[in-house]
């Protein structure tokens, strides 16, 4: 099979958090008196993913809420809660104290781009495929912010669910973005780290699909999975055909990025 198109997920597949929310939450639950331990913890991980796929609960806040409202944050992070039994008589306390510390995370966190990332980006590229970005963000992104993280110029095509009022796992999404690159969904594969989302919804769509699993979080289902993003190249070599270009590992490394390349990446 030709590959023509890769189209990627943005938020923890290119682009981390630092510290992530999850390291903030984790460790707020255990000064409020409810440590986690590490299975639940995974299991949450999961559920997680699963929640903001479009499910029936997520549904349900966005039927009483605006994404963007406190009240459908505050009915997250008590669902959330209510997740590592947190019981009901002391929701109120604790969700303020996840808050209170989400509300400082959001103030200091930094967006860090891998130096791997724009190196990968670069050379499929020089293959000549299209690139393409598939973001959940449930906000337009500000007009400069993938130039500020230094990915702007890897993307043919930027598809947001924010702006076209849909969101992934829904089939329509990564279509939209396969018209903008004019290829069809048998010629493309999509990367994403959220199983429920990036990889059920493109397989809907018809494009292959390869799940960013770094913690092993889905290692029991089979579906092809990577680690990191340069370990995409063996699955490339392994299962596409392409088409007379010269493969990934035949191509030499790209120059190292320019400080103006690694806007995004923490000092």
């Amino acid at each position: 099979m030709n590959l023509r198109a890769v189209l990627f997920d943005l938020d923890d597949t290119l682009r981390f958090s630092r510290p992530s929310y999850r390291e903030v939450l984790r460790r707020t639950l255990e000064e409020a008196g409810y440590p986690i331990a590490e299975p639940r913890w995974r299991d949450f991980g999961r559920w997680s993913h699963a929640f903001w796929a479009g499910s029936e609960a997520l549904r349900r806040l966005r039927t009483r809420y605006r994404d963007d409202s406190e009240a459908f944050w505050r009915a997250w992070t008590e669902e959330v809660l209510r997740f590592f039994g947190v019981p009901d008589e002391d929701l109120p306390r604790v969700a303020d104290l996840v808050e209170a510390a989400a509300a400082r995370w959001a103030e200091t966190v930094e967006d860090w781009v891998p130096p791997e990332v724009p190196q990968t980006l670069e050379r499929l590229r020089r293959i000549d495929l299209r690139l393409a970005l598939v973001t959940n963000r449930g906000r337009p992104l500000e007009p400069d912010y993938l130039e500020r993280l230094g990915l702007a110029r890897f993307f043919d095509a930027v598809v947001v669910a924010a702006d076209a009022g849909i969101y992934k796992p829904d089939p329509r999404l990564f279509l939209q973005a396969l018209d903008a690159l004019g290829v069809p969904p048998s010629q493309a594969l999509h990367v994403g780290d959220n199983y429920y989302a990036d990889v059920r919804g493109a397989q809907a769509a018809g494009l292959h699909a390869v799940l960013m699993d770094p913690h092993d979080l889905f290692a029991d289902l089979p579906v092809p999975r990577i680690r990191r993003l340069p370990e995409l190249w063996p699955y490339i070599e392994k299962h596409f055909d392409n088409g007379g270009r010269p493969s990934p590992a035949e191509m030499p490394p790209p120059p190292a990025s320019s400080p103006a390349d690694d806007e995004g990446s923490p000092a």
